[in-house]
């Protein structure tokens, strides 16, 4: 379900929905610890999470460069010319 369309459902219904996850996410973890493999499951998704991260500031980035490399680019170019026009011959 996508953050948009949680937002669009009633206060009740998304206490549900958080319920639902919640107690879904506990019997995960109960059936990892009981075949011996919890520690594997939260390390993956530590992992997980630290990924989504790195996604969301990697797509801010992203969304950043768009909007202000037409201001930074010239500029960095300037700056460049600038330098190669009034440096001391080497």
């Amino acid at each position: 379900m996508s953050a948009d369309e949680f937002n669009r459902l009633t206060p009740q219904l998304q206490r549900y929905v958080g319920q639902f996850a919640s107690d879904l996410g506990d019997a995960i973890k109960q059936t990892a610890d009981q075949a011996g493999r919890l520690q594997d499951y939260l390390d993956a998704m530590a992992q997980y999470r630290g990924a989504a991260k790195l996604a969301a500031v990697g797509e801010a980035a992203k969304e950043a460069a768009i909007k202000y490399g037409k201001y930074v680019i010239p500029g960095a170019a300037t700056a460049w010319a600038a330098k190669e026009i009034f440096s001391p011959s080497k």
